[in-house]
């Protein structure tokens, strides 16, 4: 039996995580493993690193150095797991014909797959990235380690995936601005894929959307630091209440004719005001007026929207959505009492 094992960016990023990858990996030497891997998160081969070396360069170039990070990231544990007596090799994407058109992942030579394992009990491949028809590197969207690893179990047929990462769950609100969370053991993938649209770092978007296009295929979220603490994802139907938060909102207010072109930045509006995300401000053609920062919150599962005391309550100091159905905007300087205070009604 074969299982596919991703290791997020922190779980690599030195020698007490990388014991802990180990240890892991150590426990489902049972079957055979595909390990897919994350660039670290930090230092001089992290992702966002290498991307600002990719100036006035070439798509071909350009790839090539942001790939690295992965590349590296796999060399390393390779090199680990030999050392502790585990037959593992790392692989690059031209190795396994791992090919992709359009930033998705196209193919993979599965007899190649097979013959490797004649050999070796655990491969590691590098995440994020492909080869195109031409056989030239070529990276993927950011966070598409976890689209990698589930493509992979999507074609050798597989019905989960375990991805590890820090956090190692999905909880009832963001661990780091929440004081009180609670862990999630179980949700669907309609609710967690309403979750992600507001807060990233769970899980890329992608992933979730190929995963929840397989039947009844299972993703199990594991902490490389405590594998007791984990979701599981599958298609059960299922009561879960949580929250998501998007932060970096400005409602503003235009001193003149709003330019067409400004509009594809709206995200909401209050009254003749506008919200818009801090990275698009440079962007508006129109002169406008920053009238106050705020923070969005997103229900998944609450119904508070249909309950009139919840509702009444939210608009005594939240502004509701007039674009999405159970988001509401807080404001910023307020926004960790009222983040908990919101975390604490679900």
């Amino acid at each position: 039996m074969i299982e596919v094992l991703k290791f997020g960016e922190t779980a690599l990023q030195n020698d007490q995580t990388i014991a802990k990858v180990i240890e892991i990996i150590k426990k489902h030497q049972e079957n055979k493993l595909i390990v897919v891997v994350s660039a670290m998160k930090n230092g001089p081969y992290a992702t966002k690193t290498l991307s600002t070396l990719a100036n006035n360069l070439t798509i071909d170039e350009a790839s090539r150095i942001v790939s690295c990070g992965e590349t590296i990231s796999s060399v390393i544990l390779s090199s680990r797991l030999k050392n502790a007596n585990l037959k593992a090799i790392s692989l690059s994407c031209h190795q396994i014909g791992l090919k992709t058109r359009k930033k998705r992942l196209v193919a993979i030579n599965q007899a190649r797959i097979k013959k490797l394992f004649e050999t070796y009990d655990i491969l590691i491949i590098p995440g994020f990235q492909g080869i195109n028809e031409q056989g030239e590197i070529r990276i993927l969207d950011p966070g598409d380690s976890d689209y990698t690893a589930i493509y992979l179990a999507k074609r050798l047929k597989l019905d989960r995936v375990y991805l590890y990462s820090q956090a190692g769950g999905i909880y009832t609100g963001d661990p780091e601005f929440i004081d009180h969370p609670k862990l999630l053991s179980h949700i669907n993938y309609f609710q967690v894929l309403d979750l992600v649209k507001y807060q990233s770092g769970i899980i890329a978007f992608k992933a979730l959307a190929e995963a929840n296009k397989i039947d009844q295929f299972k993703i199990m979220l594991r902490s490389y630091s405590n594998e007791k603490i984990g979701t599981l994802i599958n298609h059960d139907d299922l009561n879960v209440r949580t929250m998501a938060i998007d932060f970096d909102y400005h409602l503003i207010r235009f001193e003149t004719v709003i330019d067409n072109q400004d509009r594809k930045y709206f995200h909401d509006h209050f009254g003749k005001d506008y919200f818009i995300k801090k990275e698009n401000l440079s962007k508006l053609k129109t002169p406008y007026l920053i009238m106050r920062n705020y923070t969005k919150i997103h229900f998944v599962g609450c119904g508070l929207n249909k309950d009139e005391i919840y509702r009444n309550f939210l608009d005594r100091f939240a502004i509701v959505s007039q674009n999405e159905t159970a988001s509401y905007y807080i404001n910023e300087r307020t926004q960790h009492q009222d983040i908990n205070l919101l975390h604490d009604i679900i």
